[in-house]
C-alpha cells in the first residue's frame, strides 16, 4: 500500500506553544548507508553542501544540539535555501533514488513547504534549462515527524542536478522550524503504475492514493482501525484549521496544472449523478461535503454535502451532484470533472482536533459493505391483525400514524434508512447499538387507555433485541419524574418477520401519560442490524399471542443483596441476567422450575432476568442492594 509520508498524533497548539524547541532527537534513520545520499544527519556522512541559508533567504539560522544530536534551526522563517551548487550538484538519476526523507519539528508552523530546483546542468544562469516544483504539507506542532516523499511527486522535473532545496513556511516571518535527516534514499516506495481512478479502495498497490491537504487538514493512508486486513485514509482537522479545511485525491505534483487528478473524467449523466464515500466519523450529525473540479480549471467545479448519521461506526454517505451546496455552481453534464475533493466538518473551524477515516470512493452511490452482504428481508412483515379505535401507530400502513419527531435521534448509536420492501415501507437500522424514537412535546403520547405494545421486526443476525419505553412525566426530560423501563427479548427466529406484542403492564414501574421515546437496542453492539414494522400500541383484552410472555416469574426475596429464587410455571431451559445498560451478566441453564440466582458479587443496581422456557419467554425486574 502506497504511504506518502507517515505523521504521529495531533497535540493540542496549547501544549505546540508551551514547547518552543524539541526536548528529543528525532528516530533514528533505518535506511542502509549505501542507498542515502544526505544532506544533513548525524546517521550518515553528508555530501559537500554550499550553505544551509542562501543569502537569498528570509530566515534567521543556526545549528543546535539537542539530546545529544545536532539539527537545523530556523528561526523567523519566511523562505531560505539549501544550495548544492556547481560540483556538489546531485544526480539522483544516475543514484536511482527513489524517495525524499526529513524529520521536522515546529511549534507553530501553519503550512510547510519544500521545493527542489534542477539548474538542468548549466548553472543557474541561464535559467531555460532549469526546472522547479514545490510540495506543500500541513503537519503537526510541537513533535517531530518523519516525512518521506517519493520523488515521482515533484512534477515536470530533472533530476540530474539538483542544486536547490528551498523551505518555506507560514506564518511568514513568524515560524519556527526544526530540521535533521535531510537525505535522499533509493529502495523507497514510488510513484505506482496503474493510474489514479474511480473507484478509490486504497487497496490496489501499483495505485499511489495521493492525498493532497490544505488549509488545517492532515491525512495520510493508514490500517482500518476496526479492520486490521483493511486500508483506509485518515484525515485530522487540526485546532484552528480553516472552515474549508479538506483533502484532495490526486497525486499531489504542485497543484495545478500538474495535479492530474483522476485518469478518466466522473462518468456524470443526467441519470447518474451521486458519489458514495465510506465514513467513519467521531460524532453523528457532522456536515461533510465532497467537491469534484477539472484539474486544469478549477473554476469548472461543483459541490455538495450531506451529514454523517452514525456516530464511531462506519457508514456509507451518498452524495448528490444533482443537489449542488449553496452557494455553488451546478452539475453541468457538459463539462468534464476528473477531480475530487472531501471536506469533514465542513463550515465548522475546530477547537479541537477532530480525526475522521474514509474509504471505498464509488460513482453512482454503492452500498455498504454490510448491505451488499445482507440481502434483508424478502417479503413485507404481515398484515396488522387488531381493529378497532383503540390503537396509536407510530408506523404503518395499516393505520393512521400519529406524529413522530424522529426515528433516530441525534444521541442515537446506529444507522438508519428507510426502505420498502414489496411495496411496504420498513424502517431499516444497520449497525444497531441504540436508537431513539422521539415523540416529543405535543407529540408525546398518552398510553393510560392502552394495554400492549406491538412490534414486528426482522433480523438475520441479532442475539437479543431491547425495548424500552421513556415518560418523561409532563415536564420534559431531565426534571426528576422521568420513568423508564426496558425489556430484553432474546432472538431465536432469523431470517423471518417476528411479531412481538408486550404487555404494558411489563414495563415496570413507568408512567404512561407521557410517553416521548421508545428506543430499541442490539446485541451484539453495533454489529448487526434489524427491520422493523408495525409499531403501534392497542387496547385488547385478550392475550397476546406473540412472544414473549412476560411478567409471570416470581421473585424473592426482590431487593436482594446475596441471591434470589427464581421460580417459573415451567421448566426453564436457559437465564439470562442483564445489568441496565443490557450487558448480559450473567447466563445459566437452569434445568428446573426453580433456580437460586446469585447476585452477591454483583453491583448494587436494576436487573433483568430473561428466561427461555418451552412455551415462550418470560422476564422479571431484580433490584440489588
Amino acid at each position: 500500500m502506497q504511504k506518502l509520508y507517515s505523521i504521529i498524533a495531533l497535540l493540542l497548539p496549547t501544549l505546540a506553544f508551551a514547547q518552543q524547541a524539541p526536548t528529543d532527537a528525532p528516530p533514528a534513520p533505518m535506511q542502509e548507508a549505501d542507498n542515502v545520499i544526505s544532506i544533513f544527519s548525524d546517521a550518515y556522512t553528508d555530501v559537500p553542501v554550499n550553505t544551509y541559508r542562501a543569502d537569498f533567504g528570509a530566515a534567521e539560522f543556526t545549528r543546535e544540539t539537542i539530546a545529544g544530536n545536532e539539527v537545523l534551526r530556523y528561526g523567523n522563517l519566511s523562505f531560505t535555501g539549501i544550495e548544492m551548487t556547481g560540483e556538489n550538484a546531485i544526480d539522483l538519476m544516475e543514484a536511482g533514488i527513489t524517495t525524499l526523507h526529513f524529520d521536522f519539528w515546529s511549534p507553530n508552523s501553519t503550512a510547510f513547504q519544500i521545493k527542489m530546483v534542477d539548474f538542468g546542468g548549466d548553472g543557474y544562469e541561464p535559467q531555460e534549462n532549469n526546472t522547479e516544483s514545490e510540495l506543500r504539507r500541513f503537519l503537526p506542532n510541537g513533535e517531530w515527524v518523519s516525512v518521506d516523499l517519493p520523488l515521482g511527486l515533484f512534477a515536470g522535473m530533472n533530476m540530474t542536478d539538483i542544486s536547490q532545496i528551498i523551505i518555506s513556511s507560514a506564518p511568514a516571518e513568524e515560524s519556527i522550524v526544526y530540521l535533521d535527516n535531510l537525505y535522499f534514499y533509493s529502495g523507497g516506495e514510488s510513484l505506482g503504475e496503474t493510474p489514479l481512478d474511480l473507484p478509490v479502495t486504497f487497496e490496489d498497490e501499483d495505485v499511489t492514493y495521493g492525498l493532497s491537504d490544505f488549509e488545517g487538514a492532515s491525512s495520510q493512508v493508514v490500517e482500518d482501525p476496526t479492520n486490521a486486513e483493511n486500508t483506509v485514509a485518515q484525515t485530522t482537522k487540526i485546532v484552528g484549521a480553516q472552515t474549508y479545511a479538506g483533502t484532495t485525491i490526486t497525486l499531489d505534483r504542485g497543484g495545478s496544472p500538474f495535479d492530474p487528478g483522476f485518469a478518466s473524467p466522473i462518468p456524470f449523466t443526467a441519470d447518474s449523478t451521486t458519489v458514495s464515500v465510506r465514513v467513519w466519523s467521531p460524532t453523528a450529525g457532522t456536515p461533510v461535503r465532497l467537491k469534484v473540479e477539472a484539474s486544469n480549471d478549477n473554476t469548472i467545479s461543483v459541490e455538495t454535502e450531506t451529514n454523517t448519521v452514525v456516530a464511531e461506526a462506519w457508514d456509507t454517505l451518498v452524495f448528490d451532484f444533482a443537489m449542488e451546496a449553496t452557494g455553488t455552481a451546478a452539475l453541468n453534464l457538459g463539462s468534464m470533472y476528473n477531480k475530487m475533493s472531501i471536506f469533514f466538518d465542513f463550515g465548522s473551524q475546530p477547537e479541537e482536533a477532530a480525526t475522521y477515516y474514509w474509504d471505498d470512493v464509488y460513482f453512482g452511490g454503492q452500498a455498504t459493505e454490510m448491505e451488499e452482504e445482507e440481502e434483508g428481508p424478502q417479503m413485507a412483515a404481515p398484515a396488522p391483525i387488531h381493529e378497532g379505535d383503540d390503537i396509536i401507530s407510530l408506523f404503518s400502513d395499516a393505520y393512521t400514524d400519529v406524529p413522530v419527531n424522529t426515528w433516530r435521534a441525534e444521541w442515537s448509536e446506529s444507522g438508519f434508512m428507510e426502505d420498502t420492501i414489496m411495496g411496504n415501507a420498513v424502517k431499516f437500522y444497520p449497525d444497531l447499538g441504540y436508537a431513539g424514537i422521539e415523540m416529543l412535546g405535543d407529540s408525546a403520547l398518552d398510553l393510560s387507555m392502552m394495554n400492549t405494545f406491538h412490534i414486528d421486526y426482522w433480523t438475520e443476525n441479532l442475539d437479543t433485541l431491547l425495548i424500552k419505553l421513556v415518560d418523561f412525566g409532563d415536564d420534559g426530560p431531565g426534571e426528576g419524574n422521568d420513568t423508564e423501563f426496558e425489556i430484553p427479548y432474546q432472538v431465536t427466529e432469523k431470517g423471518e418477520w417476528v411479531r412481538l406484542d408486550i404487555a404494558l403492564s411489563d414495563f415496570t414501574g413507568i408512567n404512561l401519560t407521557d410517553i416521548s421515546q421508545l428506543i430499541i437496542s442490539a446485541r451484539p453492539y453495533r454489529t448487526e442490524s434489524v427491520y422493523i414494522d408495525n409499531v403501534y400500541f392497542y387496547n385488547s383484552t385478550t392475550v397476546p399471542t406473540s412472544e414473549p410472555e412476560v411478567g409471570v416469574l416470581a421473585a424473592f426475596p426482590n431487593p436482594t443483596s446475596e441471591s434470589v429464587t427464581i421460580t417459573a410455571p415451567v421448566r426453564m431451559e436457559r437465564l439470562l441476567l442483564f445489568d441496565a445498560t443490557g450487558r448480559v451478566v450473567r447466563e445459566f441453564t437452569p434445568a428446573t422450575d426453580r433456580f437460586e440466582l446469585p447476585m452477591a458479587d454483583l453491583r448494587a443496581g436494576t436487573y433483568v432476568a430473561l428466561v427461555t422456557t418451552a412455551d415462550g419467554q418470560l422476564t422479571v425486574k431484580l433490584s440489588k442492594r
